[in-house]
């Protein structure tokens, strides 16, 4: 990876040349890095166009494979799963709604105060905050929200209300079985696309490696919450080139 200046502009953003090796292909391209100190929530941001470059990779998988994605607009039964998101990508979230009208700030808290209020009334809060003791757990707890039917806070008629800056899961989610079955996913065997590097676990180990303990996904109904209460990890600021370098070497299975 190496990094290239321009020139022109005040403060451009730099740019960063990275080669990720992947199990279904290679990715190479340049990332804008923000100049200056760089937040993890600036970080998560700056990296969003390498999942949809994972998920092109993904999908071109599928197709020669003979299987086409089903999922489409006003399909929004994905947006009543739980959706884990890592602190960074939290943080994300915490930025959008902050540069958002006011009228609409004010309507997404409002549905994140309410799912958060529901999760705590089921006894549900801290459990989708503690890791999993195993996939069995992970896949029962998952049913269990989903049977809630909480819709996620930018959910409007049917559709993200913020597609342009969804975190990495609900990018990552695409389907090859019939896009109604994901309205009871219990019943249904869903045939989810697999991307082979999640962006969000990379995030994730990152947060861990930066602030201690293990890594933490967090329910998206849940990250306002998170972030409120992770406000000193949120704005602490890094260099965006070294940052951004060791997620890169974490996405390719790099250990601390």
């Amino acid at each position: 990876m190496t990094e290239t200046g321009t020139q022109g502009a005040p403060s451009p953003p730099r740019l960063l040349e990275f080669d990720l090796s992947t199990p279904d292909g290679n990715l190479r391209g340049m990332l804008a890095i923000p100049p200056g100190p760089m937040r993890l929530a600036e970080l998560a941001r700056s990296t969003l166009p390498l999942v949809d470059r994972l998920v092109e990779l993904a999908t071109r998988r599928e197709q020669r494979a003979g299987r086409v994605i089903s999922c489409g607009p006003g399909c929004g039964a994905c947006c009543r799963q739980l959706a884990p998101v890592s602190p960074p990508e939290a943080y994300m979230l915490a930025d959008l709604l902050m540069h958002v009208p006011a009228e609409r700030q004010g309507r997404y808290l409002e549905r994140f105060e309410a799912a958060a209020s529901r999760l705590e009334a089921e006894g549900l809060s801290e459990a989708l905050l503690r890791t999993p003791e195993s996939d069995e757990a992970a896949r029962a707890l998952a049913a269990r929200y989903f049977l809630l039917g909480i819709p996620c806070p930018f959910l409007e008629e049917e559709s993200c209300s913020v597609h342009g800056g969804r975190p990495s899961v609900c990018r990552e989610y695409l389907v090859t079985s019939p896009a109604a079955d994901c309205a009871d996913p219990a019943a249904n065997p869903i045939r989810r696309v697999g991307v082979s590097v999640r962006l969000s676990e990379a995030l994730a180990r990152l947060h861990a490696e930066l602030f201690g303990g293990e890594p933490q996904l967090v329910p998206l109904s849940l990250a306002i919450s998170f972030a409120l209460e992770h406000i000193p990890e949120g704005r602490h600021a890094w260099d965006g080139v070294a940052l951004t370098r060791r997620l890169l070497a974490l996405m390719s299975g790099a250990q601390p």
